[in-house]
Formats: C-alpha cells, sequence, structure tokens
C-alpha cells in the first residue's frame, strides 16, 4: 500500500500543546494510490492565527538549500524578480487579486501554507490581501526602507521568498492586511484546503493603496 499524502490540521493553545477536541481520519483511494487524511481539533474558541495547519505535506519540497541557479531554473523571470529580488508586480496584473475560489495559497518558492482563502478579502488595492497568516510562524517580516519611508516587509519563513508587505489597516478580527504579490503564491485547490470553505468575508476597510 502507497500512502499518497498525509494531511493534518492542529489547533494549540498559544505557546501549548492543547488537547484536541476530537480527530478524524479518512483513507482514500485516488488513481489508485491510498490516501490518509487526518484532521485533529482543539479549541473552536482559539482564534486562527493560534493554529497549526499542516496542509498536504507532498506539496512542499524537501527544504534543501538552493543556489541562484537552481532559482532561477525553477521560476519564471518575473517570479524570480520578485521572491528572491524583492520586486513586486504591477496593481491589477497579479492572476490572483480578484481570485475567490476556495484553497490554500502557498509560497511559490518551496511550496509552504501561507494563507486560507477563507482570509483572502478585497482590500480595493488591486494585490491579493489577507487578514491573517494560516500559522503564526509561517511568515516573517523586516524593516524596508526601500521608498523612503518604514514598510513591514514580509517573507517566507521557510525559503526566505519575498512575498509583500503587512500594513495595519485591515479588517477585524485582525486589523492587519498582508499586502501580497500574486506571483509569489500559488492556490491549492486539493481536498487539504476544506479548511478555505467556508468563506466568511469580512469587511474591507483598508486605508490607503499601498504596493505589495
Amino acid at each position: 500500500m502507497v500512502w499518497d499524502a498525509v494531511e493534518c490540521r492542529s489547533l494549540f493553545t498559544p505557546g501549548l500543546l492543547g488537547e484536541p477536541a476530537n480527530r478524524n481520519s479518512k483513507v482514500s483511494n485516488v488513481n489508485g494510490q491510498h490516501k490518509l487524511s487526518v484532521v485533529i481539533d482543539g479549541s473552536s474558541n482559539l482564534p486562527k492565527g493560534k493554529r497549526a495547519h499542516f496542509y498536504g505535506v507532498d506539496n512542499m519540497d524537501d527544504g534543501s538549500p538552493k543556489t541562484d541557479a537552481d532559482w532561477r531554473e525553477l521560476l519564471s523571470s518575473e517570479e524570480y524578480r520578485v521572491l528572491r529580488e524583492q520586486g513586486t508586480e504591477a496593481a491589477f496584473s497579479g492572476k490572483y487579486w480578484d481570485e475567490k475560489r476556495p484553497g490554500i495559497y502557498r509560497c511559490r518558492g518551496c511550496g509552504s501554507p501561507l494563507f486560507t482563502a477563507s482570509a483572502k478579502y478585497d482590500s480595493g488595492t488591486g494585490w491579493p490581501s489577507f487578514y491573517e497568516t494560516v500559522d503564526n510562524d509561517v511568515v516573517k517580516t523586516e524593516t524596508d526602507k526601500s521608498l523612503f519611508m518604514a514598510r513591514s516587509e514580509v517573507h517566507c519563513s521557510r525559503c526566505s521568498g519575498h512575498l509583500g508587505h503587512l500594513f495595519p489597516d485591515g479588517p477585524q478580527p485582525t486589523g492587519l492586511r498582508y499586502c501580497v504579490n500574486s506571483c509569489s503564491l500559488k492556490l491549492d485547490q486539493t481536498e487539504a484546503s476544506r479548511d478555505s470553505l467556508s468563506r466568511d468575508e469580512p469587511n474591507s476597510s483598508s486605508g490607503e493603496v499601498s504596493d505589495g
């Protein structure tokens, strides 16, 4: 029997491993292979930013370091410019700025899960905007002063790929806006994306238009 994929979702209390409220598992046959799906849920009262989500580990790379030549072979010229050279795509030009399908948005560079479609909202900026990540440690930030002002630049924690910028003008419940370049992302609509099927999209409350 070949185990094609394992998908897990665990909800943790901040800093502590919470006791799971329920555990469900399912084995399905996909194209002649067996697929194991496991969902472990903790407290439903925890905000999504405090949850650890593990979506389809088979969709991530092996984590080995890549050379510049490796990145150039893997990515298109535009993806390389944005992910590896901190570039920004033009507003309203990316393929995901108006995307409404459910799924998980992964890092284009390494496949790490970053955002759920249920956390995506229309900010009016022309870039994909999210009010939270799938977990606290999937992205990292650093100060960017390239445009004569201080902004919080957002990177993938796993491969350090440039994603966009973080602004404090998003909708509740977080008040944050992750303004992300489409070419830094890849929408995954596999079974592991079930968490995005409930689209309770918040009202947009973004302020001025700022680039990704």
